[in-house]
């Protein structure tokens, strides 16, 4: 039985199989459809407020962090890490 080209594929099979093969790098999907959803129905102050506690949470987590290591390393090499990552 012999192979059918492309163009003589259902135009089902076409639109299936359209997208395969054409990127190298598919984005990740961090967050589902519905909490995507969830996520862009809030206002954008609301968006704001929840970005502004992940920021200060994130800072503060950065700040012990720093203090804990700086009793154990020098001082040079805390701060070497600590602006590396921030």
């Amino acid at each position: 039985m012999p192979i059918a080209s492309r163009r003589h594929r259902s135009p089902s099979l076409q639109r299936r199989s359209a997208g395969r093969g054409r990127t190298l790098y598919q984005q990740p999907r961090l967050l589902l459809r519905y909490e995507r959803r969830q996520w862009y129905r809030l206002t954008p102050p609301i968006r704001a407020m929840f970005w502004a506690v992940g920021a200060a949470l994130s800072f503060s987590l950065m700040g012990l962090l720093a203090k804990d290591l700086g009793q154990r390393y020098s001082p040079i090499q805390v701060a070497f890490f600590r602006s590396s990552f921030a």
